[in-house]
């Protein structure tokens, strides 16, 4: 098994494996690589479509996804004939912001000017959503897509293309020229000229809307397949809500409207014929005024690639890191032309000579000022639990955490070079928190990360799990890639606080309790950034501790209750008359120290090689260091399982179940206050039933499974 390509970044596209796996691999799985959307080229030829204004069309008329204005199929129109006015007259009485990329505005219109330097300069273009509808992957913070891209320009056309980073040889050899001409690049968006080229900087002017108001990042895919609707981006109704420049990049946030005309009729029935499959029906938004319409906040970044690319550092089975990967035609005694770069941030010594040094420039997190008071001490913590792993591996202070600001926007988490920890309301029962980045192909280097948390975690022992199914019928088809750490973590947490509540271990209101929610809030938070830095999930390293490590407290204090953060750990729950150990993960792992070593230790060039070896070399001699990824849950080891706890999956599995059965008793034996709340016995219920469900898969594997290693 080789190592997954990074989960981020594999492209602007229309593909829903794309989006959902740029929300759960901050992740979890590896996105497919899919074609591009058949009509961009034909846009690209047809010319670019004028900017629209906001307009109070009828929303029927608006949002009618047959035409190709509405839905953003295509990119662009015929420029009119004729020469473009002059630069000046264009930009009279409007503003200018000078950056990477200057802006022009005045009113409700936004130009860029694009430097004549620019032109066939790549860039990083990076998408991320602004706002989002608090279902889904629609979640503010995430980040569908990013590219290599370059503005060109043809005619009076500027076209803006995503280059083609899966295929490269040597530059300047003929077989760089034969990979250019074997591969495509892809065209993304196009827009005629606003302006002639100004008379002395030499310098091309193009509306920002009509350039970046299709549908670039490809939600319209993703959005129909959640939804089972066909909504459209109406052009017409979206606009530039807010730009920042300066030297480090540009930032434009759009307010895409997307839209139907109406909502579909229930489907009607022959008398005895079956119901139809839930999961494929229509299942428009609830959490919005008219279902058919609703606003997405899409940020688009430009900014500078790094001038000299960071040294990559190749990927290595046994350790899991996402990658960049691509065919390295240069390597041609390969026997596997495939190389794997890992994702990871820049660092670099202030004392090179030094075991243990400060970076020059550390890894700048920066927590969202959404995040409520009384909780950011707590994700402050996890955050800095990182700083553990990487002083043994030879940074101090490798992650410098500030807060936003309370007056800040939010384009202060848009930018690159920082890793941004976001905080999003969500309704309804499950969660989604998320972990993931953008980095430059070339190195592997990350550009910029984001952890995003939801805060319904803090509410676990009062969500209703039992209407989960209906909500979440329309995102069906994406199950098989979901990252469903926060979600499954948030059931289990609510079972163990049931379970010792009920048993009177802890009040509900108590410290007990708060601590109890602390560590679980922590430890999402420590795993949704572990995968911002790059790392994986472990779905093996809970199999290195036995059933009585994890009842002696002052193991579980010192080690943890698995060996990685990366894992889906599970409440450590006591059987009744057992000692109570750690509920939760309360740091890092011994496999996260290792991993961390592995991806960021500094050698000098000549030794790396080596050093990365023996690194490496570790796990077959330590158990605690064993991996298995998404990819190996599939092949039936029984030792690599989601939520599970100990080197013996089955008589785990027989814990549940014991331990369900006692929630039932203890229910069933509650006394009824007058003014009791029913739907906790129905909550309780479904608790019990998913301590058996949940541990089907793990008895599943010792039936036909197989022992692995990497």
């Amino acid at each position: 098994t080789v190592p997954a390509r990074r989960a981020v970044g594999a492209g602007f596209t229309p593909s829903l494996a794309a989006l959902a796996a740029a929300a759960l691999l901050g992740a979890c799985t590896t996105p497919p690589v899919t074609a591009p959307d058949a009509t961009a080229p034909a846009a690209a030829r047809s010319g670019a479509q004028p900017a629209a204004t906001p307009s109070a069309r009828p929303l029927a008329d608006a949002a009618r996804p047959a035409s190709a204005a509405a839905s953003g199929a295509t990119a662009a129109r015929p420029p009119a004939p004729g020469t473009p006015p002059p630069f000046a007259e264009v930009t009279r009485d409007a503003r200018s912001t000078a950056g990477y990329l200057t802006l022009w505005t005045r009113d409700e219109k936004t130009w860029i000017e694009i430097p004549a330097e620019r032109l066939e300069q790549p860039m990083f273009l990076g998408a991320s959503l602004a706002s989002g509808l608090g279902v889904g992957f629609l979640l503010p913070g995430l980040m569908p897509s990013d590219q290599i891209v370059v503005l060109r320009r043809v005619g009076n056309l500027i076209q803006l293309v995503a280059r083609n980073q899966h295929a490269r040889a040597p530059a300047g050899t003929p077989l760089a020229r034969a990979v250019a001409e074997s591969y495509s690049d892809s065209l993304l968006a196009a827009a005629p000229l606003a302006a002639a080229p100004h008379p002395q900087r030499k310098s091309l002017l193009v509306d920002a809307m009509a350039l970046l108001g299709g549908d670039l990042a490809g939600l319209q895919t993703p959005i129909e397949s959640m939804f089972r609707m066909p909504y459209g981006l109406d052009r017409g109704n979206s606009s530039i809500e807010r730009t920042r420049t300066g030297s480090d990049g540009t930032a434009l946030t759009l307010r895409l409207h997307f839209a139907v005309p109406k909502l579909p009729a229930p489907p009607a029935l022959a008398p005895g014929a079956p119901p139809p499959n839930p999961a494929a029906l229509p299942n428009p938004p609830r959490m919005v005024p008219d279902a058919r319409s609703f606003f997405l906040g899409l940020a688009y970044t430009f900014a500078p690639l790094p001038a000299s690319p960071m040294p990559a550092r190749l990927a290595d089975q046994r350790v899991g890191y996402f990658t960049d990967a691509f065919v390295d035609f240069g390597n041609e005694f390969a026997g596997d032309r495939r190389a794997h770069y890992i994702n990871r941030w820049r660092l670099e010594k202030k004392d090179p000579a030094a075991e243990v040094s400060e970076p020059k420039v550390p890894i700048r997190v920066v927590m969202d000022r959404n995040i409520p008071e009384k909780w950011r001490a707590t994700v402050r913590e996890g955050i800095l639990e990182w700083n553990k792993a990487f002083e043994r591996a030879g940074w101090r202070n490798a992650l410098a955490v500030e807060q936003q600001p309370e007056d800040a926007d939010w384009t202060s988490l848009e930018g690159a070079h920082l890793l941004a920890v976001r905080w999003f309301a969500m309704e309804g029962p499950g969660a989604m928190a998320v972990g993931l980045s953008q980095s430059d192909p070339r190195s592997g280097e990350i550009l910029r990360g984001a952890a995003i948390i939801p805060e319904n975690w803090m509410r676990f022992d009062r969500l209703d799990l039992a209407d989960t199914e209906p909500r979440l019928a329309g995102a069906a088809a994406l199950d098989a890639r979901m990252c469903s750490y926060a979600s499954d973590a948030l059931e289990q947490a609510g079972f163990g606080f049931e379970l010792m509540t009920l048993r009177g271990a802890f009040d509900p209101n108590g410290p007990e309790a708060e601590r109890y929610v602390r560590n679980g809030l922590k430890a999402v938070v420590v795993h949704e950034v572990g995968h911002a830095l790059g790392l994986r999930h472990n779905f093996k390293a809970s199999s290195g501790i036995s059933a009585a490590a994890l009842r002696d407290p002052a193991f579980t204090h010192e080690h943890g209750v698995s060996n990685s953060v990366m894992d889906y750990n599970p409440p450590n729950v006591p059987l009744r008359g057992e000692r109570v150990a750690d509920y939760h993960m309360h740091g890092l792992g011994a496999y996260d120290y290792w991993a961390i070593e592995y991806g960021y230790r500094a050698f000098a060039p000549a030794d790396e090689k080596a050093g990365l070896a023996a690194i490496a070399a570790r796990s077959e001699r330590d158990p605690a260091l064993v991996y298995g990824t998404d990819e190996d849950t599939v092949i039936g080891d029984p030792l690599i399982n989601r939520f599970d706890l100990t080197n013996d999956p089955l008589a785990y599995a027989r814990r549940q179940l014991e331990l369900g059965r006692e929630l039932w008793t203890l229910t069933q034996a509650r006394e009824l206050p007058a003014d009791d709340d029913l739907t906790v016995y129905r909550r309780n219920l479904q608790r019990g039933l998913n301590r058996f469900a949940q541990s089907v898969p793990l008895l599943a594997h010792y039936v036909g499974g197989v022992n692995t290693s990497r």
